[in-house]
């Protein structure tokens, strides 16, 4: 037997669902790359404009702590300038394996520097040539010659797996000026993305149903810290009403889970024995409608337990029944009721009655559809 906790917190702001990056997605991420090159080739000869070529590669990021990465990439990338007078056109061929040190800023954005050594496959002068079914012909030349450049940039998230990098790169000495603009395509992040959602699904179909067959144990707070500290301090009428309140408090719950909610079986128990629930210790802690122990109430310890809290009072006036028994995105929403300054246990108990319902309903429907 396995219990499941749930708490009904009241928190300042909404619980966040997990990221998937902390959640499942591997730290090594890899997927291809494409984009342009935007090149001034250096000449001591011709007077050369910037040409557009493009590249091709694939790439690995790794992540060092929440802060840093490395990236390492190799391509196959092509550079090329325009010389006006006399008109043509020089192409280089790299294959350029690279490393980058990069640095998260958010989620979404980052700047990063590097190293990529240009290994110069082929150098080509690429003349008009009507002949030719390119157009142009390429007559080798020479003057050209592998280089070692340091490119720095920013990279930004474009879309979901998509990410887009500008550069400019710094040559040794060679005089060449490139910019680049790169896409990078991460491919186990999709796959691991589409495989984790499905998995949350899955173990989300199967909980809601353990839920309604098994029991939801509500625990209840007997704010025995608080009175025994005012009693020291010999504020004891303090102290009775603090007591007195926890216990209104408290009939309220019971109150509206009775009479509200018949999503599953629902006992209660106080907060004074947590520990025994925790050690599978169920018999004689169970509540009546009186908060008083009664020895007939029991549970059937062959299902699913689920454990149940109301926390603190926010700012924001939103109840958040987060489900730590469940995934961690199978949580509910509840609004403040507001009833004379006092909470409308009622009203959010039964909306969280029908929520459950109608998650239940279409789980059973997509369940039939499934089965046919």
């Amino acid at each position: 037997m396995r219990i499941n906790i749930i708490i009904l917190l009241i928190v300042v702001s909404k619980i966040s669902i997990s990221q998937i990056d902390s959640t499942g997605i591997q730290k090594l991420l890899y997927g291809v790359k494409t984009g342009l090159n935007l090149t001034d080739l250096y000449s001591n000869v011709y007077n050369f404009d910037y040409g557009t070529k493009p590249f091709v590669g694939i790439f690995a990021k790794q992540k060092i702590n929440n802060r840093f990465f490395f990236l390492g990439s190799i391509s196959y990338s092509l550079k090329g300038s325009n010389s006006v007078s006399p008109y043509f056109k020089i192409e280089n061929q790299y294959f350029e394996p690279g490393l980058k040190l990069g640095i998260l800023l958010s989620n979404d954005f980052n700047i990063h520097a590097g190293l990529i050594y240009s290994y110069l496959v082929s150098s080509n002068q690429l003349i008009n040539d009507g002949q030719s079914w390119l157009g142009s012909k390429r007559i080798h030349v020479g003057g050209y010659s592998s280089e070692i450049s340091y490119p720095i940039g920013i990279e930004f998230k474009l879309q979901k797996n998509i990410n887009v990098d500008l550069s400019y790169n710094i040559t040794s000495g060679s005089g060449n000026k490139n910019f680049s603009i790169s896409l990078f395509i991460t491919l186990n992040s999709i796959f691991k993305t589409h495989n984790y959602i499905e998995n949350k699904r899955n173990e989300k179909r199967k909980q809601i149903v353990q839920l309604k067959e098994g029991t939801l144990l509500v625990r209840l707070k007997t704010s025995e810290n608080k009175i025994s500290s005012l009693q020291e301090k010999g504020k004891f009428e303090l102290a009775t009403n603090v007591e007195n309140e926890q216990k209104d408090e408290n009939i309220k719950i019971i109150s509206a889970f009775r009479t509200k909610f018949n999503f599953c079986k629902v006992e209660f128990f106080y907060s004074s024995h947590s520990e025994k629930i925790l050690k599978s210790k169920f018999d004689k802690i169970f509540l009546n409608d009186n908060l008083e122990i009664d020895l007939s109430r029991s549970i059937d310890t062959t299902k699913e337990i689920f454990l149940a809290e109301f926390g603190e009072i926010s700012e924001n006036n939103i109840r958040h029944l987060s489900w730590s028994g469940f995934e961690s995105n199978f949580d509910f929403k509840i609004k403040k009721y507001l009833s004379q300054n006092t909470w409308d246990y009622d009203r959010a108990i039964n909306n969280m009655n029908i929520r459950l319902y109608r998650y239940y309903k279409r789980n059973q429907i997509m369940q039939k559809k499934w089965n046919k």
